[in-house]
């Protein structure tokens, strides 16, 4: 029999050019065919790079990998040069400010500068693009896996690893391409943002010394005060894209740090001497120079304000001062948003410790792991499409929760929090993972099983309440007993429910009357009232005051101490936490150990 081997091609790709991918992607499986013979090949999506992988049941020639290897690599250039290209389009499009600043300076008799400006701008977008082009052309690469044959090797455009005393473990050598790739990434995007932001922070101290000469009384000149309007407003909006850029250097700085400690540990000389970073604290080092001129904006952005309602027209040369610094802080400002606006997605790639993290893994199988839980969620990837970006919601989330436990799942806005319930609650499917609850495969199930699954066993605490406005609290509360055709049996226990839960004596209130406590309450009792397995709350305390809401978790927390009943609740608010038996934290989609709280 002979062993299977496979070759691997990765590229950093951009997702709203899909037209040109799959033309790239068809000539890629053409050479798979052609030249290596190759069988059933696969493209996955790995964040914004696609891995495209295909079966060899021969090893090639070694002339014939070459070619291969060459002819690859020239279609990765022609469509990366295409991304490029798109790109550029798409920023020289953002190019309006410059009008505006050609007015006012003209207007003031500094043609020379605007010129100078316009070529400074020029020059400044070329080395954004030719670094970002640079990016594009170099992050990808090819893996040779062959189980049985010698020579599997790594090939990145500084690097080609060999990995002959690899055969333990060469079945799974594909597993490091996530790694690989993210390592890859951040050798060419911390290094160029640490010269990007250095040279920021440089040209925004100019704004420090400007306003060190700017008094209360000092006014813009009247043709200048559309030119520092626009320049405020710039100055505004990077603030935003540092923030940004922030997260994305700090995600990637930490995946990196993470697989080039992985890298090492591979039995690969050449592979150890690439990983081993020059600088590996980089990624912190950015983090200060963009806080720095966070702070820089922060301080002086009100003088630049009191310009325009000051008393005295200012000097000419604090106006020519002033011109310089608006020309000078748009330049870097316009090349920060070029190359944060390129990259955008890569914050939330990350690695898995077993396998690749594909947002899709066609014909994978789940089965649950453990005898014991109530719900069960592996490796579960979620993502999402809004307009021309995308919100990567789970990065493969592992989640084991026991029969009688309070849970509360925490982060921040944004981390995954309501994905997840949604998906370990059945509301929607994962793009890849399983989900089991008492050992029933929740994600292959038919909607109709699933949804039957639901009303028999589970039960929702809203943060917006989800009440029927034209029905009484009683029939609110009875409301889930119809449906699952319950009435008849617990129909009965209703009134006592709501006296529980404190609002007894508004049985036939309709929702407008009741208070947001009230309201909560009643959402409790309808949850409770055909006796659920596992409850499962979404932010039940964000629509009240802290009180309330205390009030309303320790109703709950009550209700676990009496029943045991199994309760999942979603939360940003420590004081929440506080009520669960355990808690699981969420952050940019993955389970982490802790969270920093403010």
């Amino acid at each position: 029999m002979t062993e299977k081997g496979t070759f691997m091609v990765a590229t950093l790709v951009d997702w709203n050019n899909e037209d040109q991918l799959d033309k790239t992607w068809k000539k890629v499986c053409k050479v798979f065919k052609k030249k290596l013979n190759g069988k059933n090949p696969k493209k996955n999506k790995l964040n914004t790079f696609v891995v495209t992988e295909v079966e060899l049941h021969t090893l090639p020639p070694r002339d014939v990998r070459i070619s291969a290897e060459a002819e690859i690599k020239k279609y990765l250039k022609e469509y990366a040069d295409a991304i490029h290209e798109a790109h550029q389009k798409h920023t020289r499009k953002q190019g309006t400010i410059a009008r505006i600043y050609k007015k006012g300076l003209i207007a003031r008799g500094r043609k020379d500068l605007y010129e100078k400006y316009a070529e400074s701008k020029a020059k400044s977008f070329d080395t954004i693009e030719k670094a970002i082009e640079k990016v594009g052309e170099e992050g990808g690469v090819i893996l040779w896996d062959l189980p049985g044959f010698e020579g599997d090797k790594l090939i990145q455009p500084e690097c080609v690893a060999t990995f002959n005393d690899y055969p333990e473990h060469s079945e799974a050598l594909v597993d490091i391409i996530d790694e690989v790739l993210i390592a890859n990434f951040s050798r060419r995007f911390l290094p160029f943002s640490y010269e990007l932001i250095k040279e920021a922070e440089k040209e925004f101290t100019e704004l420090v010394t400007l306003s060190s000469k700017l008094s209360k009384e000092d006014k813009i000149p009247d043709d200048l005060i559309i030119p520092l309007q626009t320049f405020i407003g710039v100055i505004s909006g990077i603030q935003e894209v540092l923030k940004l850029f922030k997260r994305e250097v700090t995600k990637v700085h930490q995946t990196a740090t993470e697989a080039f400690k992985y890298l090492l540990q591979l039995p690969s000389d050449e592979l150890k001497e690439w990983a081993t970073v020059d600088n590996p604290e980089l990624g912190n080092e950015i983090i200060v120079h963009i806080d720095s001129v966070m702070d820089i904006i922060v301080a002086n952005k009100p003088k630049l304000r009191d310009l325009l309602n000051g008393s005295q027209e200012m000097s000419n040369e604090l106006t020519n001062e002033l011109m310089e610094c608006m020309v000078d802080m748009d330049l870097i400002s316009g090349g920060l948003l070029a190359w944060v606006h390129r990259f955008q997605q890569l914050p939330s790639f990350t690695t898995l410790d077993e396998g690749i993290a594909y947002e899709e893994l066609e014909g994978e199988t789940y089965w649950p792991k453990s005898k014991d839980a109530m719900i069960e969620a592996q490796i579960l990837f979620k993502t999402f499409k809004r307009g021309s970006s995308y919100i990567y919601a789970l990065r493969g989330v592992d989640v084991t929760i026991n029969k009688g436990e309070f849970i509360v799942i925490r982060g921040p806005s944004g981390a995954g929090k309501t994905t997840l319930l949604n998906m370990i609650a059945g509301l929607d499917v994962p793009q890849r993972g399983g989900v089991f609850f008492m050992g029933q495969d929740i994600v292959n199930m038919k909607d109709k099983t699933r949804s039957k699954l639901r009303r028999e066993n589970f039960a929702f605490i809203f943060q917006s309440y989800a009440l029927i406005p034209h029905l009484t609290a009683f029939e609110n509360t009875k409301l889930p007993l119809d449906l699952s055709g319950l009435s008849g049996e617990l129909v009965e226990g209703i009134q006592k429910l709501l006296d529980d839960v404190g609002i007894g004596e508004f049985a036939t209130h309709k929702p407008a009357l009741l208070s947001g406590g009230q309201m909560q309450r009643l959402g409790i009792a309808r949850a409770l009232a055909n006796q659920p397995k596992i409850l499962f709350a979404d932010e039940p305390t964000g629509d009240l005051d802290e009180e309330t809401g205390l009030a309303v978790m320790e109703l709950l927390k009550k209700y676990h101490e009496e029943t045991g009943m199994t309760i999942i609740l979603v939360t940003h608010d420590e004081k929440v936490a506080k009520f669960a038996t355990r808690e699981i934290f969420l952050l940019d989609g993955r389970v982490v150990d802790k969270l920093e709280d403010n």
